[in-house]
């Protein structure tokens, strides 16, 4: 069985995300990153500066509208 983005078997109400691919994504550059889940939820943890702003910018970027997103806020950029 090939491998898809979201997953529609496990038990649950509604989509879950497998994975994240991103590339020359802010500071994700020179090769294809991948950021697995493999559970219902996940917590994005890292040191200042490790990039989890970029990644949630990332998932915003499609996810949400374009006149709806509010990028790095966390960063109150």
């Amino acid at each position: 069985m090939s491998e898809t983005l979201f997953s529609t078997t496990e038990p649950g109400a509604g989509y879950r995300l497998r994975y994240a691919e991103v590339y020359n994504w802010g500071t994700f550059d020179d090769r294809v990153w991948r950021f697995t889940t493999g559970t219902d939820t996940a917590l994005l943890t890292g040191d200042i500066g490790s990039g989890k702003s970029t990644i949630v910018d990332a998932l915003t970027t499609l996810l949400v509208p374009s006149h709806k997103a509010a990028y790095n806020k966390a960063a109150g950029a």
